[in-house]
């Protein structure tokens, strides 16, 4: 199923209870950042939790909603079975889990340097 929900402005909390839930941003933004730098910005339209649906990983960034923030929330067996849409998912989970390594990497450095 499908379920709509608010987030606060702030830290959002990612864990095991949503993994097999796809979150799709209805409206409001939502900043990822590594190492206190932001790597991506989520609106409406866009989606998260992909890592936790389908490649069992979790994204080592953190989310921060700026504002009030709609979500919905839908379970993954009602996207599983279409090729395409899975392979979309896929694709951008790969990406991201990219540049939010890639900017650890970077974040680290920088640190160590200081």
């Amino acid at each position: 199923g499908q379920r709509l929900r608010r987030l606060p402005d702030g830290p959002v909390t990612e864990n095991e209870a949503y993994a097999g839930v796809l979150r799709l941003v209805k409206d409001g933004i939502l900043k990822r950042m590594v190492g206190g730098a932001v790597v991506e910005t989520l609106q409406d339209g866009d989606f998260f939790n992909e890592e936790r649906c389908f490649a069992k990983k979790a994204n080592p960034s953190d989310l921060y909603a700026i504002g009030s923030v709609s979500l919905w929330d839908i379970d993954t067996p009602f996207i599983a079975d279409i090729p395409i849409v899975r392979w979309k998912i896929l694709e951008l989970s790969r990406r991201r889990l990219q540049l939010t390594g890639d900017a650890a990497a970077t974040a680290k450095a920088v640190l160590a340097k200081v």
